[in-house]
């Protein structure tokens, strides 16, 4: 039982068509509105308010995602760096940060470096010889995935707390995370393609 619907509860029940003694009470049509504004609200607005935040999230994601993914090809493009590498480096880089908070590289630690490392090398070895429709078949797959999307909300829920407890090194590390599960991990590779300029433009429709 939430804290309004206990409240709400503790409300004494009005008396239909009764006023208080002495003529200065509340009418029963006064004291039924203000029970009613304390109870929960409806289960479907509830819902619908909830659906509402999760699309806006998700317009977000699509929106960063596709910004790194031409940022990415941008980057490949000009120096021919597998997405596996950068996605390697930005987990190290993040690992590196939290045990500057935490100073500790425990079991645990090594085994997930051990993990996502053959992760990144499996996929630069597929990057390496051309195998580009498995490569993104794996990468359309986890972008596609709501494990994800909750990665993603745990990892930026945690760096909010841990800024506020001064912990930046771990803030840091999550937003490291983020990079590394969400986004570099769903970025699809193509042949590399030299420019002419060294300008910045849009890469996804090459893919």
């Amino acid at each position: 039982m939430t804290n309004l619907q206990r409240l709400a509860k503790a409300l004494p029940s009005p008396r239909k068509g009764k006023r208080t003694p002495g003529g200065g009470g509340i009418k029963a049509s006064t004291r039924d509105a203000a029970s009613a504004s304390l109870r929960p609200h409806d289960p479907q607005q509830v819902h619908q308010r909830e659906v509402g935040q999760m699309e806006k999230i998700k317009q977000w994601d699509e929106f960063i995602l596709k910004r790194t993914q031409d940022a990415y090809l941008w980057l490949f493009d000009r120096t021919g760096v597998y997405a596996g590498t950068v996605a390697v480096t930005a987990f190290l880089a993040g690992e590196m940060f939290d045990n500057l908070d935490d100073k500790a590289f425990t079991g645990l630690t090594m085994f997930n470096i051990g993990l996502n490392g053959a992760n990144c090398i499996f996929r630069c070895v597929l990057q390496n010889s051309e195998k580009y429709e498995i490569y993104n078949t794996i990468a359309r797959g986890w972008s596609s995935s709501v494990m994800r999307i909750v990665i993603c909300v745990s990892f930026l829920a945690i760096a909010i707390v841990e800024t506020a407890s001064g912990q930046y090194f771990s803030a840091i590390s999550c937003m490291l995370n983020i990079l590394f599960f969400n986004y570099a991990l769903s970025w699809q590779i193509r042949k590399r393609e030299p420019p002419e300029k060294m300008v910045f433009a849009p890469q996804s429709q090459s893919l």
